[in-house]
């Protein structure tokens, strides 16, 4: 593989002569944004946003509001209700989407969104990630989700690859993400290679967009993939207690043995989403080499509940592959899809597959105009091909760019580590849009002896104030009593050690 000449580009907070280092570095590989982001959920997700504040605030307007919501705050409004009475996430990920907000914030973004009045907020991202989870509330509440979420895949081992001289009987998989072609999305595109600090999770690849915590397509360092089709039958019964299945499947990668059996592999992936309820009907394609290869097809759906479709189940597919596209085939009776059916034909024709046709079968018999991912990875090897969709042209049609998933996790954050402390409190301000007041909060184990400054924009001193270490309250005067006027408010704790944190509020009055 040719050389890779990275761009990198590290980002460092500077606040009052001190220096603070974010978590994270953005990389350019032939156009291509990389994120490597290390340390606990929360540093992880503050570097997301701190880099790449405008991005997710860009697909959160101009896709999850404008056009999966229909730019309808009525319809939006009531979404993320759903998402917090019936949807159950783990604290990891409420503790990483509060980081990308406050990264965000750090960053400088504005995060008042006008048509909702008010801000963007963590339970917001998190309903972003339960995309593929709310085909079925949409219809409940009368609206048509105008979201074209499809996919396609292949996987090929064994004999289907033995005659393969690269390959030589070990795996290969091709997936095909088919969604919007939204300028948002188009234009934003993102890997991140995460590096966790936690003892029991282990590094993982995410091919997605800012934003997205869960995992519509994903890599794990022992070299299982995932990804995520959508179903076609979306029945439900048990709507409590739901989970994002793009968290489900994280979960079942990151963890660095989901269900303890010793093994790292596609079994966690299975686990993982066994576990939990889901509203929609899901498919996910996985495969692991490790040290066999073993590739299956999770189905979920809320009343039917999960199971697996492996190479042994009776099938129209020849051979060593598994092919998935829109349609169950266990939880129910399949229907006719032409892409499916293109791909057998296509292996019928001729039996052996190398990593290069198995890439062409699918742009062949399954590429669609909205095609805005294709992504291969070879486990035996670490070789991934990543290609992306343009403004004209859908992503196979597009040139793919070389990686290698060994060397993305080998990538060195130590000298950064060292001087990274994670967050003891996090600062809060609210109500934000303010009126007549803003009271600031520190959220933590105990009080701190702080104090908290009021700055405008210009960097000019407005006011001090005073606390009980947890608490203060901000009249929206500066220091000689007069009124403030309307604008962006930034908030500065300092504490006796010198440590500082920062919050920005918008005063409407």
């Amino acid at each position: 593989m040719k050389k890779l000449i990275y761009i990198t580009l590290l980002l460092v907070l500077v606040s009052a002569g001190l220096t603070a280092q974010v978590n994270g570095e953005l990389t350019l590989v032939e156009g291509k944004k990389i994120l490597h982001v290390w340390g606990n959920h929360y540093q992880r997700g503050y570097a997301q946003g701190y880099l790449l504040s405008q991005p997710i605030m860009q697909i959160f307007d101009e896709y999850i509001f404008q056009i999966v919501a229909m730019g309808n705050p009525t319809v939006y409004n009531a979404v993320v209700a759903f998402f917090q009475d019936s949807f159950e996430v783990e604290y990891k990920y409420h503790s990483e989407a509060q980081g990308i907000i406050d990264g965000m914030l750090e960053a400088g973004s504005i995060l008042y969104i006008p048509n909702l009045g008010r801000t963007l907020t963590s339970d917001d991202l998190l309903t972003f990630n339960c995309i593929p989870d709310i085909y079925p509330y949409f219809s409940n509440i009368g609206y048509e989700l105008n979201v074209g979420m499809y996919c396609a895949s292949l996987s090929s081992w064994g004999t289907a690859t033995q005659a393969d001289t690269l390959l030589a009987g070990s795996a290969v998989i091709t997936r095909f993400l088919d969604w919007d072609m939204d300028d948002a999305l188009v234009g934003n595109p993102i890997m991140i290679v995460s590096h966790p600090s936690e003892p029991d999770e282990q590094k993982t690849i995410n091919f997605g967009y800012p934003g997205l915590m869960g995992m519509l397509s994903g890599i794990n360092e022992s070299g299982t993939s995932a990804f995520l089709n959508m179903g076609n039958v979306h029945s439900t019964g048990n709507v409590t207690g739901l989970h994002p299945m793009l968290l489900s499947i994280r979960n079942g990668l990151e963890s660095a043995d989901y269900n303890d059996d010793g093994n790292a592999d596609m079994m966690d992936v299975y686990d993982a989403i066994a576990y939990e309820n889901y509203l929609s009907g899901t498919i996910v394609h996985t495969l692991s080499e490790n040290p066999q290869p073993e590739a299956g097809i999770i189905e979920a759906n809320n009343v039917s509940g999960v199971v697996m479709r492996t190479q042994a189940f009776a099938d129209d597919m020849p051979g060593m592959n598994l092919a998935a596209t829109n349609h169950f085939r266990m939880l129910s009776s399949p229907v006719c899809c032409t892409r499916y059916a293109s791909i057998a034909d296509s292996l019928y024709t001729n039996a052996n597959v190398s990593a290069k046709r198995q890439y062409a079968i699918l742009s062949g018999a399954a590429g669609q105009d909205n095609n805005m991912m294709a992504i291969q990875f070879t486990p035996s090897t670490g070789r991934i091909l990543w290609a992306n969709a343009s403004f004209s042209d859908p992503a196979f049609d597009n040139s793919a760019t070389a990686l290698n998933s060994n060397e993305l996790f080998a990538y060195s954050t130590s000298a950064v580590d060292e001087v990274v402390t994670p967050v003891p409190h996090t600062l809060r301000v609210y109500p934000n849009p303010a009126k007549s007041f803003v009271a600031i909060a520190l959220l933590g184990p105990e009080k701190r002896d702080a104090k908290v400054e009021v700055f405008n924009l210009k960097g000019q001193k407005i006011n001090s104030l005073q606390g009980d270490g947890k608490t203060w309250r901000w009249d929206g005067r500066d220091a000689k009593g007069e009124l403030a006027g309307n604008g962006i408010y930034l908030f500065r704790l300092q504490d006796a050690q010198g440590r500082i944190q920062t919050a920005r509020a918008l005063l409407l009055k």
